[in-house]
């Protein structure tokens, strides 16, 4: 039997369930962070002091654009399954980007932190249980583990990366100490119907489980999916552990200067006190 190839999963609506559109968009218009380059370094760089496990921790920021030949290339490793659903909430995207669209993305790594984790096979909440990175970053939404002496935005922050990308996705590939290495997507679209059938906001990029749950996993086992996304990406993480985004289809407002503004503006302090570099 074939293995299981890594795509984009949507499930599809069922009577009684409860109809949602994140309302993340809002609350980070809301909250006069509508300069979606500044929320990037902004949130990620605090995840990332957050979860540092070094006096100093790194951030590294990139980003990159792919020719319509790679496009082309690449696309079947990252993409498949996807485009279906982003044609079908297109006029509900503004930045929706047309087939001839420049590819542009944004890597977001860091380093000196323990990467994403807990069970990856966890897909609720566990009141009381271990706390649990992956699942808070990839499975849920306004969760998060944070006391309140800490600097994250109410499980939220993340979705800063989300934000930035034209069709609301975001890949992740963290590394941990257990030398696991998994590579993981997330979407959220809008509410949705591809021909008669509705689907709900959420996507996932992986490999799906097949145990009735249907669970989309990351991707562990497929070496060479993860060395060509490394390679496809710009990635600069080897063994380090942490954790390294991926936004694809960056929007236009993000550029080199909106990074380099914001990281001077908000961790100028730090950087000199050598606590980020």
């Amino acid at each position: 039997m074939s293995r299981p190839i890594a795509q984009w999963h949507f499930a599809t609506a069922h009577p009684g369930e409860r109809a949602r559109e994140s309302q993340v968009d809002k609350f980070f218009s809301s909250d006069a962070l509508v300069d979606r380059g500044n929320a990037v370094v902004r949130e990620g760089t605090q995840n990332t002091l957050d979860a540092a496990t070094t006096a100093e921790v790194e951030v590294r920021i990139r980003i990159g654009q792919w020719s319509q030949r790679e496009l082309s290339e690449r696309r079947p490793r990252y993409f498949i399954g996807l485009d279906k659903h982003v044609d079908a909430v297109g006029e509900k995207l503004s930045e929706a980007p047309a087939r001839d669209t420049p590819f542009r993305f944004l890597a977001f790594e860091d380093f000196g932190t323990a990467g994403l984790r807990g069970d990856p096979t966890q897909w609720w909440i566990d009141d009381g249980g271990e706390s649990n990175p992956f699942f808070n970053f990839f499975r849920a939404e306004g969760i998060s583990d944070k006391d309140h002496g800490r600097r994250g935005r109410h499980g939220v922050g993340k979705s800063v990366f989300e934000r930035a990308s034209r069709v609301r996705a975001m890949f992740g590939l963290t590394r941990r100490a257990d030398d696991r290495e998994m590579l993981m997507g997330t979407c959220v679209l809008r509410s949705h119907r591809i021909a008669s059938t509705p689907y709900v906001p959420d996507g996932w990029y992986g490999v799906q489980s097949d145990t009735e749950s249907r669970l989309v996993m990351p991707v562990e086992t497929d070496v060479t999916l993860l060395s060509n996304f490394r390679s496809d990406f710009g990635i600069t993480r080897r063994r380090e552990c942490g954790l390294s985004i991926v936004v694809p289809w960056l929007s236009e407002e993000v550029t080199p200067d909106t990074i380099t503004e914001a990281a001077i503006r908000g961790y100028f302090d730090p950087i000199l006190r050598g606590k980020i570099r």
